[in-house]
C-alpha cells in the first residue's frame, strides 16, 4: 500500500511552494518586462505607462504654454485708436489696423495699435469710460460720427488739424474737413478728416450704411506724431521721414 506523504490540499505548483523570486507578486517590472513576447510588451505599456506619459506631456505643454504667455514681453502700445458707433465690417477693421501698424512703420511682433470699436454713443457708460480715456490721455485717435464729436470738440478734448503737415494738408479738401463752431465767439476750427473717400471707409463698409466717419487725434493722446502717421496711412500717402 502507497503512502501518501502530501498532508495539504494545496498543488504542487502551488505559490506557497515557488521559490521567493519565481512567485508573480514578488517579480519586479524589468522581470516581468523580459518574460513578455513584442505584443505582451505593448500591451503592458499602453496599460501602464501610456496614460501617465500622455498626462505628464500635457502638463508639461501647459507648463511652457503658462511661462510664455507670462514671461514673453507685451507688444508696446504705440496708438490707441477708438472707433465710436462702429457700423463697419469687425473683422476687415481688425485686419487693417493690423497693416497700418506696418505702414507707419513699426514691427507687429513688438509693437501694436490698440483699437477699441465697441463704445456705442447711445451708452451713457460707454460715454463715460471715452471721456475717462481723454482725460487720462489714453486715447490718441477717436474716429467717430460728426453728431457725437460735436461735444468733444466742445470740451476741447480734440486737437485742432490746422497745424497739420502740408502733404496732409494739401490731400484734405475742404469739404472733406469737419469745422466746429464756437458758440461764444463764432469761430471755425478744423478738427477733423472725414474718411468716407478713403478706401479704409469704401472696402469695410459692406452693408452701404450711411454715416459718415471723421479722423480726429486727441488733444491729451501721447502718441501725436503716430496719430499723424495713421492718418497719413488712412489717406494712401506715403510716410515721411521725421527728423529726430
Amino acid at each position: 500500500m502507497e503512502i501518501d506523504h502530501k498532508k495539504t490540499a494545496l498543488d504542487d505548483d502551488a505559490a506557497i511552494y515557488k521559490k521567493l523570486e519565481d512567485r508573480e507578486e514578488t517579480k519586479n517590472t524589468w522581470q516581468k518586462w523580459k518574460e513578455l513576447d513584442a505584443r505582451g510588451k505593448w500591451n503592458f505599456f499602453v496599460d501602464y505607462y501610456l496614460l501617465k506619459l500622455v498626462f505628464t506631456l500635457a502638463a508639461g505643454g501647459l507648463l511652457v504654454a503658462l511661462l510664455y504667455t507670462t514671461l514673453k514681453p507685451r507688444p508696446d502700445e504705440q496708438l490707441y485708436v477708438i472707433m465710436l458707433d462702429n457700423i463697419l465690417d469687425l473683422q476687415g477693421t481688425e485686419e487693417y489696423f493690423a497693416s497700418a501698424l506696418v505702414g507707419i512703420g513699426y514691427d507687429p511682433e513688438d509693437d501694436r495699435i490698440m483699437l477699441n470699436d465697441s463704445l456705442s454713443s447711445q451708452s451713457a457708460a460707454d460715454l463715460s469710460n471715452l471721456s475717462t480715456y481723454a482725460a487720462a490721455g489714453t486715447m490718441d485717435v477717436l474716429i467717430a460720427p460728426e453728431t457725437a464729436l460735436q461735444t468733444y470738440a466742445k470740451a476741447s478734448l480734440l486737437a485742432p488739424l490746422d497745424d497739420l503737415p502740408e502733404d496732409i494738408l494739401a490731400a484734405v479738401p475742404k469739404e472733406d474737413r469737419f469745422y466746429y463752431t464756437n458758440d461764444e465767439s463764432g469761430e471755425l476750427t478744423f478738427y477733423g478728416v472725414r474718411l468716407d473717400n478713403t478706401e479704409f471707409y469704401k472696402s469695410l463698409n459692406k452693408q452701404n450704411y450711411d454715416r459718415s466717419y471723421t479722423f480726429t487725434i486727441c488733444l491729451t493722446g501721447e502718441n501725436t506724431e503716430n496719430a499723424i502717421r495713421l492718418l497719413r496711412y488712412m489717406l494712401s500717402l506715403p510716410q515721411v521721414q521725421t527728423e529726430e
